[in-house]
C-alpha cells in the first residue's frame, strides 16, 4: 500500500484482529508518516449481495480440565 500523504510504500507495524472481523492495521511510509486501516470481511453471494461474515464464537472461559494422574 502507498502512503495517503507522500506516495511512497509503506510497512506494516501492527495488525490486529478484533471480535468483530475486522483488521485494523498500522502503516508507516519511509518518511515516517503512519496512518491506519480498518478491513472489513463481507460474504458475497450469487446476484451481488453483501453481507458482513459474522464472528467466531469465542468462549469466555476456558474448559475445565481436570489433570489426569
Amino acid at each position: 500500500m502507498k502512503c495517503v500523504e507522500c506516495g511512497a510504500w509503506t510497512t506494516v507495524l501492527e495488525s490486529r484482529m478484533r471480535q468483530d472481523n475486522t483488521r485494523r492495521r498500522t502503516l508507516q511510509c519511509g518518511n515516517l508518516h503512519k496512518f491506519s486501516t480498518v478491513e472489513r470481511v463481507e460474504v458475497v453471494k450469487r446476484g451481488g449481495a453483501r453481507t458482513p461474515k459474522r464472528p467466531k464464537a469465542h468462549p469466555s472461559t476456558p474448559p475445565n480440565h481436570s489433570p489426569s494422574r
